[in-house]
């Protein structure tokens, strides 16, 4: 008996890491509630990113993260919502600061 509840235990911990279980699993996030962090502080993520704080993604993920450290100008909270878009206002962030230093 203890063999089979760890066999199923074992099958279901497969079938979350593939993302066969709803709501489980390192799957996209297309039906995944999204979650906003700052790092390392406690204010509020709309805040960190009106102050301009790195926001971090990943593609498929539903976090968005934000690092107040690393200052730049605000992303507007539109862009959020889309990924390509977020991607492309990223890299022209990037090269505005770049430009700045240079």
């Amino acid at each position: 008996m203890k063999y089979l509840g760890l066999a199923t235990l074992a099958l279901m911990t497969g079938c979350a890491g593939a993302g066969l279980m709803p709501g489980g699993g390192a799957g996209g996030g297309g039906g995944a509630i999204k979650e906003f962090m700052v790092i390392g502080s406690s204010m509020p993520f709309e805040q960190c990113r009106a102050a301009g704080g790195l926001i971090i993604r990943d593609v498929g993920s539903p976090m968005t993260a934000c690092d107040p450290s690393v200052k730049r100008n605000p992303v507007p909270q539109a862009a959020l919502d889309d990924p390509l878009t977020d991607t492309d206002l990223n890299a022209a962030l990037e090269q505005q600061d770049l430009d700045a230093v240079n």
